[in-house]
């Protein structure tokens, strides 16, 4: 992975912004991932499922953790011969499920959610070291995205070559 990357992005693109309450400024450019929404929320939905059938698990008594199994009721957890291995309290207390839920994904994080139902046919450049903020202002074809590169300093031939990939 490189330093930049160029996003197709819809022809009327702002790029959003947000008030940083930390340095007390508007205006400041929001970091957006540049895809991969729908699988994040897979990822989270599929967490957030193993997380609720092991709490289930817990409620009813029965809940097993690094090879080990808690039987309600008890103090300890016992490998498969009934020797009381760790202390249920140091390890998996109902508290700490509530710790462990998976943080929900914020839509907001990544562009497509910006890009709403607009075709995405113009061209920016974007850091990709961060989530990626623009470095380029949007080109509405790929000859002007080249000769931005080139007036930058890339050459023809490096410009043409990043612009393929």
């Amino acid at each position: 992975m490189g330093r930049y990357m160029v996003r197709r992005v819809p022809k009327d693109w702002v790029h959003p912004t947000y008030y940083n309450k930390y340095s007390n400024t508007e205006g400041e450019v929001r970091p957006l991932l540049s895809s991969g929404l729908d699988r994040a929320q897979s990822e989270y939905h599929h967490e957030l499922l193993e997380h609720l059938i092991k709490h289930q698990e817990w409620i009813n008594g029965v809940y097993k953790f690094e090879g080990l199994t808690y039987l309600g009721g008890g103090k300890y957890m016992y490998d498969r011969a009934g020797a009381a291995k760790r202390d249920i309290h140091t390890y998996t207390r109902l508290e700490d499920f509530h710790s462990y839920v998976p943080s929900p994904i914020n839509p907001w994080d990544y562009a497509e959610a910006h890009y709403g139902d607009r075709e995405c046919v113009a061209y920016q450049l974007y850091e990709d070291i961060s989530e990626g903020t623009p470095v380029s202002p949007v080109f509405q074809t790929r000859p002007e995205m080249l000769s931005f590169l080139i007036k930058k300093g890339w050459t023809e031939e490096s410009a043409e070559i990043f612009l393929k990939s």
